[in-house]
């Protein structure tokens, strides 16, 4: 169970995790004294607080949330609703989607930070041909996925579709692997309607797997569509 101050301390960290049955609870802040009560000390708390949430990238609905019920009471948050304003993130933070030119050229960059490490996707198009390239960390799988052997696939969402051979070798630096791919009709149509896109190297003679995923969802999505509208025309 974690109520009260406690959950300034939980959202206070940086990867977040929920597991049946906990209990998340808030309820309304309060002073330790009546002389503490003023309008103007409880508008300074009040700002900090929702600051504070902002900064840990929850939405702000947690402060209302906290306003509902009184000093005396708890109100506990359901899972979903914990989810749903990010006071829970499953180890991974909100994705940061964004558009780059260089030298007249178009890219759509996308990186996620999660508890395993940082994904990073770069969508560019050639001649109509969008071009699939990532870049993470796969510590001591690196050498592995590098391994002429390995098979590539794209993720969407819970399942995966086949890459074909990478457009140029599979370079390391530092246990981050870098590949490139073109990216085929049907997995460029799955991609504008997918909640997440990840990668996942098929290790050589092995039947486990290194990759990642980064979150689509929301205005996400709207960036990628635009940038495959672009790509085709």
């Amino acid at each position: 169970m974690c109520y009260s101050a406690c959950v300034f301390a939980f959202i206070g960290g940086k990867y977040r995790f929920y597991a049946p049955p906990s209990k998340i609870g808030v309820h309304r802040f309060s002073a330790g004294s009546s002389a503490d009560t003023d309008a103007d000390q409880v508008q300074i708390a009040s700002a900090a607080i929702v600051n504070f949430i902002r900064e840990m990238q929850i939405d702000v609905g947690l402060f209302d949330r906290m306003s509902r019920v009184g000093k005396d009471q708890i109100l506990v948050l359901p899972q979903p609703e914990l989810e749903k304003l990010r006071v829970v993130n499953h180890g991974r933070l909100t994705p940061e989607w964004s558009f780059d030119s260089l030298a007249g050229i178009t890219y759509l960059k996308a990186a996620q930070q999660t508890w395993l490490g940082t994904g990073e996707i770069v969508l560019s198009c050639r001649e109509r041909q969008a071009i699939f390239q990532v870049r993470f960390d796969a510590g001591d799988n690196a050498d592995a996925v590098q391994d002429p052997g390995s098979e590539h696939s794209i993720g969407f969402g819970n399942g995966y579709l086949p890459l074909g051979e990478p457009l140029a070798r599979v370079t390391l630096h530092d246990n981050l692997v870098t590949a490139e791919f073109a990216l085929s009709a049907g997995q460029i149509q799955r991609l504008a309607n997918a909640v997440n896109v990840g990668y996942s190297a098929r290790l050589a003679n092995s039947p486990a797997r290194a990759g990642f995923t980064i979150d689509t969802a929301g205005p996400s999505s709207e960036k990628i569509s635009s940038f495959l509208n672009s790509c085709e025309h």
